[in-house]
């Protein structure tokens, strides 16, 4: 099946560029083996309840973070549809509900193999371009900015659940120009929450958007406009760098000093966090309780050391896609 070899492929692209080595503090093969029938079954809850509410995929999606989000989601949940030993029946009910949420969030690439387009942001890039093109300021003083905002990405939340924090979207071509938007969400600042970076590059670049919204395209030619909680800033950016870079430092000390306890906690409070808004939405039918009884298992639960390759991962996601049947 085309959907099954495209993912697969996307998802071998995305971490044949990573060193697996550096993801901290668990990988997925130590950390989801201790609470995956767990979640399965929570999820598969949340499944049915979504369909007892009659709540429709948009109004679904629109409960996630953001778009590009679904995707790790996905493979997050086919990982514990793999250490579930979950059956057919299940994995497809699973993989089933994600790939319907990108069917109406994409309308090309859902798994990035090259570019990352959802629909709504395509859409902003198409009534908004005129705009953009005509009121953009030099790169260079948003340059410390950007990378500033991505290593605070990374250390608000664990290494896989940075794209909680951040998206990377685009190429986006309107008026002979190229579009690249990098939105970083989640700021815990009184000042702001919200930083949206346009580039808008005036001649074509080599580049791809992967699976991860990790991105490869560079500024060489390009001029940006800036977006703070959704409304244009024009003016001098140096009180945003500065509390992007207190947060950060803030946050990498805490970081420093969580015991493994605390880690555990942080992983299943960011992988909750997904899907906090839709748990609200229908009426708490997948509440905290269930998180606390997959914390406690994560809590008195030892780690094991399982090797973690670019092979092994990817074969996981075939294998437990096949066994789904989406290979017939």
């Amino acid at each position: 099946m085309k959907m099954m070899k495209d993912l697969i492929k996307s998802y071998r692209n995305t971490i044949s560029t990573m060193d697996l080595r550096t993801v901290k503090p668990f990988t997925e093969t130590e950390i989801q083996p201790i609470y995956a029938e767990r979640w399965i079954k929570t999820m598969v809850q949340t499944i049915d309840s979504c369909k007892a509410k009659k709540l429709s995929k948009k109004e679904i999606l629109e409960c996630f973070p953001n778009v590009s989000m679904v995707r790790s989601m996905l493979i997050m949940d086919i990982y514990a549809l793999y250490y579930s030993k979950a059956d057919k029946e299940t994995i497809r009910k699973v993989v089933n509900f994600y790939i319907e949420l990108l069917d109406i969030g994409y309308d090309e690439d859902k798994f990035s193999l090259k570019v990352n387009k959802p629909i709504h942001m395509k859409q902003r890039i198409k009534d908004n371009a005129s705009y953009y093109i005509s009121n953009t300021l030099p790169k260079e003083q948003f340059t410390e900015l950007g990378v500033y905002c991505f290593y605070l990405a990374f250390e608000l939340v664990q290494d896989i659940f940075a794209d909680n924090c951040y998206e990377v979207m685009g190429p986006f071509y309107e008026q002979d120009k190229i579009f690249i938007v990098k939105e970083f969400h989640n700021i815990p600042s009184d000042e702001f929450t919200n930083i949206r970076i346009i580039e808008v590059h005036n001649k074509e670049e080599e580049g791809t958007i992967d699976l991860f919204a990790h991105s490869t395209f560079e500024r060489k030619d390009c001029e940006i406009f800036l977006e703070v909680d959704g409304k244009e800033y024009v003016g001098d950016i140096t009180p945003i760098l500065e509390e992007i870079k207190i947060i950060f430092t803030i946050a990498r000390r805490n970081n420093k000093k969580e015991t493994e306890t605390e880690q555990r906690k942080r992983h299943l409070e960011n992988r909750w966090y997904r899907y906090e808004k839709l748990t609200r939405r229908l009426g708490g039918s997948t509440d905290l309780v269930t998180g606390a009884l997959m914390f406690a298992e994560l809590a008195i639960s030892p780690l094991q050391y399982r090797e973690c390759n670019t092979s092994i991962l990817a074969d996981i996601i075939k294998d437990t896609l096949e066994k789904g049947g989406y290979n017939d």
